[in-house]
């Protein structure tokens, strides 16, 4: 009798335990509507630190406690970023400096010397800031036009190639021959005195080597003579 009591008494416990799991299997959701909970409940909190982030750091900006230089959130802002590192002369991640250039500008049939302070950064950067402060030099002399421009410049060993645009080669067009090679002489001894190891200028116009187009020879590189 006391085993069929203690028997009766192991089947309702196992009765009791199926029972209870089969409540706790009930109240849980599909695995899958759990997973996507899961990732519901880490995206809402990452977006709540996000914010809350954010929020702080715009109230201590606001109260000079942090200052945060150099991040836009517009294109306006964009763009005055990009001017103000233009203006401090910063390309491409090159630092600038302003150095002296030596300018030789035509003048009374013959070369003048003066410096110019310019920005300087990369060596193609540079050739072409050079160039326009001489256009501008000569330009006032009466030798050159104001709208001439570099638009292309490379080097080859000791050869610079210098691309300009049609006016420069008009500006020739308009004076004689000394003339025109006073300007010649004055840009190769500008380059070769700035820009090691540079010891020839060829001159190329909007892509191509003029031929027989001007008072002087463009269709072969120019360098100082050895006297």
């Amino acid at each position: 009798m006391e085993q069929e009591k203690d028997q009766f008494d192991i089947e309702k416990e196992v009765l009791k335990t199926r029972k209870k799991r089969r409540s706790e299997s009930a109240s849980k959701a599909p695995l899958p509507f759990r997973i996507i909970a899961w990732i519901s409940l880490v995206i809402v909190c990452f977006g709540m630190g996000y914010g809350g982030t954010s929020l702080a750091l715009k109230v201590l900006a606001k109260k000079d406690i942090v200052v945060q230089e150099d991040v836009v959130s517009t294109s306006m802002e964009t763009a005055e970023l990009i001017s103000k590192e233009n203006s401090q002369g910063v390309s491409a991640g090159i630092p600038a400096k302003k150095i002296l250039f030596n300018l030789y500008v035509p003048s009374n049939g013959g070369v003048s010397s003066r410096q110019v302070p310019i920005l300087s950064g990369l060596m193609e950067d540079d050739v072409k800031k050079v160039i326009s402060s001489l256009v501008t030099e000569g330009a006032s002399a009466g030798y050159l036009q104001k709208d001439i421009e570099v638009l292309h410049v490379f080097r080859n060993g000791e050869i610079l190639y210098l691309d300009f645009n049609q006016p420069f080669l008009r500006s020739l067009q308009k004076i004689e021959k000394e003339r025109a090679a006073v300007v010649m002489t004055s840009i190769v001894r500008t380059m070769v005195d700035n820009f090691s190891p540079v010891t020839k200028v060829r001159i190329m116009i909007e892509g191509r080597v003029p031929v027989g187009a001007g008072p002087v020879d463009l269709s072969v590189p120019w360098q100082l003579s050895s006297s």
